[in-house]
């Protein structure tokens, strides 16, 4: 085989070196060292030069050999002068081999380097894909922290919980980008329904549904009491009872995570995120982003809550617990503007008891507020349409708006009333019926452009008035037919 080829190139002070050929067909395969890293290496014509010198001495011997075996004498110069050309030959050769050793030795040493430096490779490499890693962690963290923080500043600036659980789904399944985000409400049995979605086509909505399966609410249920989180990266392959994978086909999910909403102590909702179209691997950081969220939305539900609170007592009667005066007059002006839109028919009524300050001044004011519960009590159990409205108007006062009632039902829902307040049987000694009762004024009409809403409640009050003259204990109720006609039912 012929020997590996080191060239010399002066003009750039490197060294080329050049594999074997294996046949003058194949190319001539080489690579450049710099002359600062690989010495200079034994240079093929002198290789050629010692392997020249060694085939002659070779000849040489030879022939000495043959004419020695012929029994013909060799002169003793030439005896000396081949062995002295084989001596010259040994050290050469000596020398090439001393030379080759001290070249392998630094091939040695430079593909330790390499090894070395492949090594130092290798390390940056994992070093730059760690980075790479913790960067993509970083900016996916940040992103997180700028989902919460949208969330978070919706929730302090809306008071409207159902605006916010609806951005909040929106958000969530765009940023997880899964096929469903839902969040389900828990009624007191523990079954419960789903007020929040958001979900992409060609999946179905599952808005609205009712989820009273057993399996849930038996086996599934208490955990979430508990605080755990279900991340189910394949339904198929989870460890979960059969019934409630039959449960979950019936909603097109495959993978499932779940996060339970608290509300205090107990248990308010789960916030559900869905993958449809097959499995999912949920990363820690997608469970501890869903938790966090959970934490944001449960804020939101409290900020929600003690706002209706707050609302309630600035529009309910503390002592009845009916609507306060404030709350009747907004109402009262939107039902008319409706029944104005709507050319419907509007019922208002105003009901005093009767002989109220005797009942105070006898039985004293603690039995006189109880009294007045009691008929807040009964007039809301007989009002109870969604646009129906009792308020306290003053002392032992009560006004009523009765939308969409013509004379007939105010006078159904009068006679109610009368009767009911009657049925209590609280005892009144300084009354002609020995008992509580009340009366009633009412008129009945159909909003007109030219009417003002404060005249209807003058005219309520007039028949109120006449009720009281006229014996109590009764309802005067009036119509108002013709547009133009008298707003007062004493006319």
């Amino acid at each position: 085989m012929p020997p590996h080829r080191w060239l010399w190139t002066p003009q750039n002070d490197a060294q080329v070196y050049c594999l074997p050929q294996q046949s003058p067909q194949t190319p001539l395969l080489c690579r450049c060292l710099n002359s600062s890293v690989m010495p200079v290496m034994l240079e093929q014509q002198q290789l050629d030069s010692v392997f020249q010198e060694l085939d002659l001495a070779k000849q040489q011997m030879e022939t000495f050999c043959a004419r020695a075996a012929s029994g013909a004498l060799v002169p003793a110069e030439v005896h000396g002068a081949v062995l002295e050309q084989l001596k010259l030959v040994v050290n050469e050769l000596e020398m090439c081999v001393d030379q080759l050793q001290r070249q392998q030795d630094q091939v040695q040493t430079l593909l330790a380097q390499n090894q070395a430096l492949e090594q130092i490779n290798q390390a940056l490499r994992k070093e730059i894909s760690a980075h790479q890693s913790m960067q993509a962690a970083l900016q996916y963290q940040a992103q997180q922290e700028r989902l919460l923080d949208l969330i978070t500043h919706r929730i302090r600036k809306s008071l409207e919980l159902d605006d916010i659980l609806r951005t909040t789904v929106d958000e969530v399944r765009q940023f997880l980008q899964v096929d469903r985000v839902v969040i389900y409400r828990f009624k007191p049995d523990l079954s419960g329904v789903v007020t929040v979605e958001s979900v992409t086509t060609p999946r179905y909505s599952i808005l609205s549904s009712v989820i009273e399966d057993p399996c849930f609410r038996d086996i599934y249920v208490e955990k979430y009491k508990q605080g755990r989180i279900q991340a189910m990266d394949d339904i198929y392959a989870a460890d979960i009872n059969p019934c409630y994978v039959h449960l979950l086909e019936q909603y097109q999910v495959w993978a499932n995570l779940v996060v339970p909403i608290a509300e205090g102590e107990s248990l308010w909702g789960l916030l559900i995120a869905s993958q449809c179209s097959g499995p999912r691997p949920w990363e820690a950081t997608d469970i501890v982003l869903m938790g966090r969220l959970s934490g944001q939305i449960a804020i939101a539900i409290q900020q929600s809550q003690l706002y209706e609170q707050v609302q309630r007592l600035a529009t309910i009667d503390e002592l009845t617990q009916v609507a306060n005066r404030r709350r009747f007059e907004a109402h009262y002006d939107k039902t008319w503007r409706q029944a104005l839109r709507d050319q419907g028919p509007l019922t208002l009524m105003m009901g005093d008891i009767d002989f109220f300050k005797p009942y105070n001044d006898t039985y004293g004011h603690p039995a006189g507020d109880a009294c007045l519960k009691q008929i807040a009590a009964v007039l809301s159990s007989v009002l109870k349409r969604p646009g129906d409205l009792v308020a306290r108007y003053g002392g032992e006062e009560f006004i009523m708006v009765l939308p969409d009632t013509d004379l007939a039902g105010a006078q159904h829902i009068a006679d109610e009333i009368l009767a009911k307040v009657r049925d209590l049987g609280i005892k009144h000694r300084t009354s002609a019926l020995g008992y509580v009762t009340l009366s009633i004024g009412c008129i009945s009409l159909t909003p007109s452009p030219g009417r003002q809403p404060q005249n209807a409640i003058k005219a309520a009050d007039n028949a109120l008035y006449r009720a009281k003259n006229e014996g109590r204990n009764r309802a005067i109720l009036f119509e108002l037919v013709d547009p133009s006609g008298p707003f007062d039912p004493g006319n």
